[in-house]
């Protein structure tokens, strides 16, 4: 992520996005994209993505491929110990991005 960030993120047409405002807010994230991409937020094709866009779980299952979408959900899963030493090890990227380790 480091060599993304360095090669990608000051340039103008490149656009980084917070997959935590995709699954918490879609809209806006949606938006952002459109608005960047210089397309109508209400073109066909961009109604269809929100149409098919869905970031719901209604029920976890360990063998499905799409289980919680919710950001910060590893703090559930992992035992403080790995949680810790995973933001320590990924605290400087994460920084490049804007993310806050709590």
């Amino acid at each position: 992520y480091r060599t993304y960030h360095r090669h990608l993120a000051d340039r103008k047409n490149v656009l980084i996005l917070p997959y935590e405002t995709m699954v918490t807010d879609f809209d806006k994230w949606l938006e952002s994209l459109t608005g960047f991409l210089g397309v109508a937020g209400d073109h066909p094709e961009v109604e269809a993505i929100r149409k098919e866009a869905s970031f719901k779980v209604t029920k976890e299952d360990k063998f499905s491929h799409r289980r919680s979408v919710a950001p910060g959900n590893h703090r559930k899963k992992l035992q403080p110990d790995t949680v810790e030493y995973i933001n320590d090890r990924l605290s400087g990227v994460m920084d490049l991005f804007g993310y806050q380790v709590d």
